[in-house]
C-alpha cells in the first residue's frame, strides 16, 4: 500500500498542466463526463518503455481513475474502436476527456519515429468532439515529445500525463478533479513540428538572425514559427504564483575569490497570490555574454521547489558559484572566466527578470 501511495504522488508531480483555458480544470466531481480516445481503458503502456516486469494488471487505467471520483451512471464511454460510436453518447456530457497516447513499444531504445505529429485520425476526433461544444481536455500519454500545433487550437485544457505507472490514472484523475495541485514542469522542449527538430533551449547563439526559440527571429522558417509549442520549464499550476523582489547580495566578486569558492547570492520573494495551496518550482538561468568559447544562450543553473499555503509568502535563497558559472574550454579544462553574465529568474525558460551580475 505504501508503494502505491508513493506511486500515485510520484505520478501526480510529474504531470504537467499545458493549458487550462477560462480555468476549465478542475472539474466538478458533479458532472457527467465522456471518455474518447484509445487510452481510456489502455494499462499496458502506461507501464512505459523501460518497464521489464511490470504487470499490466496493477495499472490503474484513466476510466478507474475517473471512476473513482464520478459513478459509472455519469460516465459515458463506449467500448469500441470505432471513432462515431465513442462519440454517439457525447452530447449528454457537461464535458469531454479525450484521452489520447502512443504505445509503450514506440519508444525507447531502438524505438524511433520519423514523424512526430499526433495522427490525423486523433485531430480529426477532436475537432468532432469540440463540435459539441462542450470543454475538451486532452490528456496526453506519451513517452517523448509530440508535436501538438494541430490539436492544441481544440483543447480548452491539456495534461501532458507521459507513461506514468501502475497509479497513473489515479494520478490523473486527482489532477482533473482538483485533489492534487498540478507542479510538474517540462523537462524538454515541445515542438510545433517535426520540422522544428532539433529544438532546445539552451542552443548557442548564431552569427545569423535565427535564435527563434525565444522570439526574437522570424527567419527559421516561413512556414513556422521559431519558438517551441510549449517551452522547457513550462507548466502551469491551480494556483497564482508571482516572483514580487529579487534581492541580490554582491553583483561583482573577482575571478579569483570565486576559484575560492566565493558565490553571488539572490533571495527570490515568492507569493502565492490565491486561495489554493500548491507546489512551484522556481528556476534560475544563467547566459555568459562574453567567453572564449560560444556559451548558450540560456542554461537552467539552479530550481528550487517549494510548497506554498494560500496566500503564503517564501523568500528563497539561490546561490550561484564556480561550479554553476564554469565550462569546459577546448583543452577540456573546466574553469570559469571575467566578464558579464546574465541571470534570469522564473517560472520556466522565458523568465524575464533579469539580474546582471559581473565577474572582475
Amino acid at each position: 500500500m505504501k508503494h502505491k501511495i508513493n506511486a500515485r504522488k510520484l505520478a501526480s508531480e510529474s504531470i504537467v498542466l499545458l493549458k487550462n483555458q477560462n480555468n476549465v480544470l478542475p472539474l466538478k466531481k458533479d458532472l457527467k463526463v465522456s471518455l474518447i480516445g484509445p487510452m481510456v481503458k489502455e494499462k499496458d503502456s502506461l507501464l512505459g518503455s523501460w518497464c521489464l516486469d511490470g504487470k499490466k494488471e496493477d495499472v490503474v487505467s484513466i476510466y478507474d481513475g475517473v471512476n473513482s471520483y464520478i459513478p459509472t451512471e455519469r460516465m459515458f464511454f463506449s467500448d469500441t474502436s470505432l471513432d462515431d460510436e465513442q462519440l454517439i453518447s457525447t452530447y449528454k456530457s457537461d464535458a469531454i476527456l479525450l484521452c489520447i497516447g502512443e504505445s509503450r513499444k514506440l519508444t525507447g531504445e531502438a524505438n524511433s519515429i520519423s514523424m512526430i505529429e499526433v495522427s490525423d485520425r486523433v485531430i480529426d476526433l477532436a475537432f468532432r468532439a469540440k463540435s459539441f461544444g462542450k470543454p475538451l481536455i486532452a490528456i496526453l500519454c506519451y513517452g517523448r515529445p509530440v508535436a501538438i500545433e494541430k490539436i492544441e487550437p481544440f483543447c480548452d485544457a491539456i495534461i501532458y500525463a507521459w507513461h506514468t505507472g501502475t497509479e497513473a490514472g489515479n494520478a490523473i484523475a486527482d489532477i482533473l478533479f482538483g485533489e492534487a495541485n498540478p507542479s510538474g514542469k517540462l523537462p524538454m522542449s515541445l515542438p510545433r513540428c517535426t520540422g522544428q527538430i532539433p529544438l532546445y533551449y539552451n542552443a548557442p547563439p548564431s552569427g545569423r538572425n535565427v535564435n527563434g526559440y525565444y522570439g526574437n527571429s522570424k527567419l527559421n522558417y516561413h512556414d513556422c514559427s521559431g519558438t517551441p509549442m510549449y517551452r522547457f520549464g513550462y507548466g502551469l499550476s491551480y494556483s497564482r504564483f508571482e516572483i514580487t523582489r529579487i534581492i541580490v547580495e554582491n553583483t561583482e566578486i573577482s575571478l579569483h575569490d570565486i576559484e575560492l569558492g566565493s558565490k553571488f547570492k539572490f533571495i527570490v520573494e515568492v507569493e502565492n497570490k490565491s486561495f489554493i495551496s500548491g507546489g512551484e518550482v522556481i528556476q534560475l538561468y544563467i547566459r555568459d555574454i562574453i567567453a572564449s568559447m560560444t556559451r548558450p544562450i540560456r542554461e537552467l543553473k539552479a530550481y528550487k521547489k517549494e510548497f506554498f499555503s494560500s496566500n503564503e509568502k517564501k523568500s528563497l535563497l539561490f546561490e550561484i558559484g564556480f561550479n554553476e558559472l564554469g565550462f569546459y574550454n577546448s583543452d577540456g579544462e573546466f574553469l570559469v572566466e571575467s566578464g558579464d553574465f546574465d541571470i534570469y529568474i522564473g517560472n520556466d525558460c522565458y523568465a524575464e527578470n533579469c539580474v546582471k551580475i559581473k565577474v572582475i
